[in-house]
């Protein structure tokens, strides 16, 4: 609301800005056609985004214009919100189809991130500060924390929408969600790492990342972002992270754990797997299928190896001849992951994750790791 009443003139991102975010990044240069629409078609239909000074640059940089227009099937929404006529919009829709057609670009990903982070521990904390002092010094923190959160998410090409005390919530592009939130956990645990409670713990940062799409409601995105922050909490121990997809049509998936096993390495690493071809595309659907056959066996040793041998089977029958040499690293992996059917499930639903995370690592044409571009070119 606050940003359609100031027309622009403050610096929030839509979320179809931020879905758009690592496609901008990829391909912003292939665009100045678009750019010449949208100024042919003024400020009144295509908002303008005015970027803040402290941002890097990033793909809005590259299209600084309402990220809806990239999205054909929500160009109704510009014909509503500014009664202008469908021919209007040929020019436009024309310039995108040339981008499809022509330059054989893929169509941005209308997904997102919302992130929502917590302090753990912080009221056991505030009771031990031993004066007056102490707590002056507490608040202190928070406050950096507050403006280092800032810094972070906007590295990270987001949107922060509030950081109070130890409270975050965010808007993130899907490839850059994880890493913010290892370095807000981070920051967090290094500036509070002085204030233990009595047991000697000093306070942690849980997060919660929901990935979903920008068409869902705002009210929707925060609870799938609460929700998934909650799920986080609950891990023993706290000081995690959770991690829910939202697919329409379907039931969301669900990974967490501590930080200290860290998930959001791992669902990386399987996300440049996906991306070198090591792990086929289709895979995460195959086992979690492959769980569903082994539900009801009894456990042991006989079972883990049984699965493992499964698993590996499924990915080398699956598996592009591009990924062939890779075939070491995810025996080495099957043989660490699977003890029974609900674990094998695990790995299939972080695979879905991690394959979100993929794609818009390449809508960004980001660059493999070194040890997977160089066995690629080879």
């Amino acid at each position: 609301l606050v940003k359609r009443v100031a027309e622009g003139h403050l610096s929030y991102l839509s979320v179809s800005s931020i879905a758009a975010e690592p496609w901008l990044r990829g391909y912003g240069a292939k665009l100045d056609e678009v750019r010449n629409e949208c100024v042919a078609l003024g400020p009144r239909v295509v908002r303008k985004i005015k970027l803040a000074s402290d941002r890097p640059p990033c793909g809005y940089n590259a299209f600084p214009y309402e990220g809806t227009v990239l999205y054909v099937t929500r160009h109704n929404e510009l014909v509503q919100e500014t009664d202008i006529e469908w021919e209007q919009l040929r020019g436009l829709q024309q310039a995108l189809a040339k981008l499809w057609a022509i330059e054989k670009l893929p169509e941005p990903s209308p997904y997102l991130a919302v992130l929502v982070a917590d302090g753990d521990a912080m009221g056991s904390a505030i009771s031990n500060l031993k004066d007056e002092e102490a707590n002056r010094l507490f608040s202190r923190k928070l406050a950096q924390f507050g403006r280092e959160a800032k810094k972070i998410v906007n590295n990270h090409y987001g949107e922060l929408v509030y950081a109070g005390g130890d409270d975050v919530l965010a808007f993130l592009p899907v490839d850059q969600c994880l890493p913010c939130a290892r370095q807000l956990r981070d920051t967090f645990v290094e500036l509070l790492k002085e204030f233990p409670n009595e047991q000697g713990k000093s306070p942690t940062l849980s997060a919660g990342i929901a990935i979903a799409h920008f068409m869902d409601s705002l009210e929707d995105l925060l609870q799938y972002g609460r929700a998934a922050e909650k799920a986080a909490k609950a891990v023993e121990g706290k000081d995690a992270l959770a991690v829910h997809l939202h697919k329409r049509g379907g039931a969301p998936i669900l990974v967490r754990g501590p930080w200290s096993q860290d998930l959001d390495h791992r669902l990386t690493n399987y996300a440049d797997l996906l991306r070198s071809e090591a792990i086929p595309g289709k895979l995460p659907y195959d086992l979690r299928k492959l769980a569903d056959v082994y539900a009801n066996w009894p456990p042991g040793e006989n079972l883990s190896e049984a699965i493992r041998r499964d698993v590996v089977r499924v990915i080398r029958d699956k598996q592009p001849p591009a990924g062939k040499r890779h075939m070491k690293q995810i025996e080495q992996l099957a043989g660490s992951q699977f003890t029974d059917a609900e674990s094998l499930k695990r790995f299939a639903e972080s695979l879905l994750v991690a394959k979100q995370v993929a794609d818009a690592k390449q809508q960004a044409n980001e660059q493999l790791p070194k040890q997977y571009a160089e066995e690629q070119s080879t």
